[in-house]
């Protein structure tokens, strides 16, 4: 990651930040790499490393944030939604480590 995302990163508050991709988008400038939506793993950890704080604590702020910030409460709460919010970042979080 360039250098300003990562200090944008250190400078944030952790109950302001978001993780978000841009995929499915190709990048061919020297690394021809197709990113995938899974690839938001990689920045999660990023962020971990760079805020010195587990994988699992940057998935609970940045799902937090995002539910407050598309006001998402209803949805979680809503009969159709089959799992807690927290399984669904343990599970997220889990299946990353395994990759």
């Amino acid at each position: 990651y360039h250098e300003e995302h990562r200090r944008a990163v250190k400078e944030t508050p952790m109950d302001k930040l978001l993780l978000e991709t841009d995929c499915p988008v190709y990048y061919g400038r020297g690394t021809k790499y197709q990113s995938a939506p899974g690839d938001i793993t990689r920045s999660l950890g990023a962020v971990a490393q760079l805020k010195r704080i587990d994988d699992a604590a940057v998935a609970e702020y940045t799902t937090r944030n995002a539910i407050e910030f598309f006001s998402l409460e209803n949805v979680i709460a809503s009969p159709h939604c089959h799992c807690e919010r927290s399984e669904a970042i343990s599970i997220s979080v889990e299946s990353r480590k395994e990759e």
